[in-house]
């Protein structure tokens, strides 16, 4: 029996819900530093400095992208789409402004227009609520969301070092304080990306085979290990390079390890409390059999070269240089198992059943000789010719009365130029015939008899008669071609 369809329209959860949360959660993570710097620099006073709460950053970009993807699903007009986009965009600049300040506009009017040190700062919370709205609306319009979240992860990355560079310069933000939104990015990008490639290997699979393949907890299981040994990894690093920084961080996380190792005390008392007293029993016998009275042998006292040694070892392990080398060590090596963890990953999750088959087999065409006989064609070309000349005047073919008029008015443009009197640019067909006629001297009649034909035929909707083409003609030919009182034509 054939197994049933699969449905077409299938709701793809992974791309319309999980990845663009994803995005929205990394903007957030760098956002929020950003605002707090930033709030600092124009507050003199930091402890009151007004910010946006995480939770209203993240409900202001979904926001943006639901309302986007909801004007574009109901087919309106572009102009009204934009108008609807732009309207609760406002608004949500309003929401912001009242969020962060109460509900006094007075609160917020002040602060727009005190400057305080740098810059006011009802101004920076317009600039970042009008950024999540945008960066809403570019979620809700994208129609990849793979390559939206690894773009927002780079961005991310990218804001993070220019943050800390000027934090390096201005210290605002302290360490144990960004390492909560810094830590929340990594392991939020790293579990969206495996997950976004994944959904991509899977959409490549249902193209090939016509059915969406399932995710299997043995798939989830690696993707959170992998995501939890980096991030045990990157603890490790902040331990080696900055011990008084791991030390807050496992102050910051007391409480939870404390809870956890309670709970792990009662579920292991509870285990062993079923079993304790035949093991008690047990060890008593054992106790019996292998009793036996110590020897009191006299402790010797240690040897004076032996002691000596060990204490210019301390000294020598305790140098400034050979613990920073220590140091660098262990950073390089936490790094290279990062790499190695990553590229495991990275191999393990891309290899899908029939995937591999599938990937097609690409081999280099580069060899020494096609890039030599390249190298030669470049620099034996020859220059490449010279553009021919654009000509003068519109290329009017064919035997239309309208288009025998105006050749002939251009041969009388030429004839006017090669005589050393070209039109020019600002005067009107009539004026060039007058100062043609004074010029040459001659055919004062003709030249005001073939621009008067012209005219017309160049300007009015009524096409001219084929007499008129041929009375123009033969003013052309009295023009350049004259003839003397003996009829014979003027050289």
């Amino acid at each position: 029996m054939n197994p049933p369809p699969a449905p077409a329209n299938r709701f793809n959860w992974v791309a319309i819900v999980v990845l663009p949360v994803g995005s929205a959660a990394l903007t957030v993570c760098w956002v929020t530093l950003w605002e707090r710097w930033g709030m600092r620099l124009a507050v003199s006073d930091t402890a009151s400095a007004p910010m946006l709460s995480p939770p209203a950053m993240m409900a202001f970009i979904l926001g943006g992208a639901i309302v986007t993807r909801v004007a574009l699903l109901r087919r309106r007009a572009p102009d009204e789409a934009r108008r609807i986009v732009a309207g609760l965009g406002l608004a949500a600049v309003a929401l912001g402004l009242w969020l962060t300040y109460g509900s006094s506009p007075d609160a917020y009017a002040r602060s727009l227009f005190n400057w305080g040190r740098y810059y006011p700062p009802a101004l920076l919370t317009i600039v970042v609520v009008t950024f999540l709205w945008w960066r809403g609306i570019t979620i809700g319009r994208n129609d990849a969301p793979h390559d939206d979240l690894s773009q927002t992860f780079y961005n991310g990355l990218v804001a993070f070092t220019f943050l800390f560079v000027l934090n390096s310069f201005h210290r605002l933000i302290a360490a144990l304080e960004a390492l909560g939104p810094v830590m929340l990015f990594f392991t939020v990008g790293m579990g969206a990306l495996a997950l976004a490639g994944v959904e991509e290997d899977r959409r490549r699979q249902k193209d090939a085979s016509g059915q969406w393949p399932g995710l299997n907890r043995h798939w989830v299981a690696t993707v959170g290990g992998i995501i939890a040994v980096v991030v045990s990894l990157g603890l490790a690093l902040a331990a080696v390079v900055a011990p008084e920084t791991f030390s807050r961080i496992l102050a910051a996380l007391a409480p939870i390890t404390n809870a956890i190792t309670v709970v792990a005390s009662v579920a292991l008392l509870a285990v062993v409390s079923v079993a304790i007293y035949p093991i008690f029993y047990i060890v008593g016998l054992l106790w019996g059999l292998i009793r036996f009275t110590p020897s009191k042998t006299p402790e010797q006292p240690a040897d004076q070269a032996a002691q000596q040694a060990r204490e210019a070892l301390d000294r020598l392990l305790h140098l400034p240089a050979v613990q920073s080398a220590s140091r660098l060590l262990a950073t390089l090596l936490v790094v290279s198992i990062i790499i190695l963890v990553f590229w495991l990953a990275v191999r393990r999750l891309r290899l899908f059943p029939g995937q591999a088959g599938a990937d097609e087999t690409r081999e280099s065409i580069l060899s020494r000789e096609l890039l030599w006989r390249q190298l030669k064609s470049l620099f034996t070309r020859r220059r490449p010719a010279p553009p021919a000349t654009a000509p003068p005047y519109v290329p009017l073919n064919g035997d239309d009365p309208r288009l025998v008029i105006r050749r002939a008015y251009q041969r009388l443009l030429a004839w006017g130029t090669a005589s050393g009197h070209p039109r020019q640019p600002a005067q009107t067909p009539e004026q060039y015939a007058r100062s043609l006629a004074s010029a040459v001297g001659r055919a004062q009649a003709a030249i005001a008899a073939l621009t008067g034909l012209y005219t017309p035929a160049r300007y009015a909707a009524q096409p001219p008669t084929a007499a008129e083409a041929a009375r123009a003609q033969t003013e052309l030919d009295h023009i350049v071609n004259p003839v003397s009182e003996k009829g014979e034509a003027k050289p």
